[in-house]
């Protein structure tokens, strides 16, 4: 494993750039749609059958964190609502898991996806192209449709609210015990580097070879739930998912707003835009639903015209330490967790 200056820059170089969207009414003025090329659209995504083909895709339901206490920038609990961050709206769909234990599966009545749970998701580690082939060959269940799940599906399932492991008790079988425990997803960096997540924290990483071993969850079906990218851009500088119904603010007075997160909570809560002031701080299920991991520097679709590559704010907590809340890096995608008082770059949602 290893993360160096020189590999990154040639990460960069070799990332894709082939592939390329409120609690609103998703009502805006349009200048332009993206598909899931990056192309104007008249059309908006469709369905896909297949998320492992090269295109990221977005869901249509972003679940709820778990988290339902709000904590102030110390760490401390706060319960008088001056803090209005995931606690406080708690936004998202509920978590709806129903673990099979006869058949040792998990499934996911959310995303309509079924999860491998028996002994060998913790058993053994294995190459990528080891853990896609145990995948593809698998008969478990009665199910012969097992794959290697993208870092989208993965994500969905990680739970931000736990640790050692961050994943729903639906989940009895789950290795971890360090950041450098993985499994292994089939959403490709370049060069042969796959990203892969640890279920300790609920970390992404993206700076994997395909030679390295992680161990593998499988999992079977292809919901109508993720879909190809459907944004679309208002006049006033904000960005709708129309897969997920979310309003994203891109468009800033002069440069983008970089600050500690409460006064990133704050700046959102006070935000007039597009008519609108019911902006608030996104929770890192919904910072991270935005990310296209086929793209790098910024990783977002280009319908996005104000993009900083680099780390932007969520409104939830690290579980390992109130006094540090999530954030995602656009730079390529990746999420990670910081102290509350550093500066980074604030996108608001509603």
């Amino acid at each position: 494993m290893f993360k160096t200056k020189n590999l990154f820059i040639l990460l960069t170089l070799a990332l894709f750039i082939s592939n390329c969207s409120s609690d609103s009414d998703g009502s805006s003025s349009n200048n332009s749609n993206s598909n899931s090329n990056g192309n104007s659209s008249s059309n908006g995504g469709s369905d896909n059958s297949n998320p492992t083909a090269g295109q990221e895709l977005y869901s249509k339901v972003i679940k709820k964190t778990g988290q339902t206490l709000s904590y102030a920038a110390d760490g401390q609990v706060t319960t008088d609502g001056s803090i209005k961050d995931d606690g406080y709206y708690q936004k998202g769909s509920s978590v709806d898991y129903q673990r099979d234990s006869t058949k040792e599966i998990v499934k996911d009545r959310v995303d309509s996806l079924v999860w491998l749970d028996n002994s060998s998701v913790k058993s053994s580690e294995l190459s990528y192209n080891d853990a896609k082939n145990y995948c593809e060959n698998l008969t478990f269940a009665n199910i012969n449709s097992w794959r290697v799940p993208t870092i989208k599906e993965l994500m969905a399932i990680a739970d931000h609210t736990k640790r050692a492991p961050a994943i729903d008790t639906a989940f009895l079988n789950t290795a971890y015990g360090t950041d450098d425990i993985g499994y292994w997803s089939a959403t490709s960096r370049g060069f042969g580097w796959q990203m892969w997540i640890n279920f300790f924290s609920g970390n992404d990483h993206w700076y994997e070879t395909t030679s390295n071993r992680h161990y593998i969850r499988c999992v079977s079906g292809y919901s109508s739930q993720w879909a190809s990218a459907n944004f679309t851009r208002s006049a006033a500088g904000t960005v709708v998912d129309n897969n997920s119904n979310l309003e994203w603010q891109d468009s800033y007075s002069s440069s983008i707003k970089k600050t500690s997160w409460k006064d990133a909570i704050d700046y959102c809560e006070n935000l007039e835009l597009n008519g609108k002031n019911d902006w608030r701080l996104p929770n890192i299920n919904e910072l991270y639903s935005i990310t296209d991991h086929y793209r790098g520097s910024p990783a977002i679709d280009p319908i996005f015209q104000n993009s900083y590559e680099g780390l932007y704010w969520s409104s939830t907590s690290y579980s390992g330490s109130s006094s540090y809340a999530w954030l995602v890096n656009f730079e390529y995608g990746s999420n990670s967790y910081q102290s509350k008082s550093k500066t980074y770059a604030v996108r608001c949602v509603r």
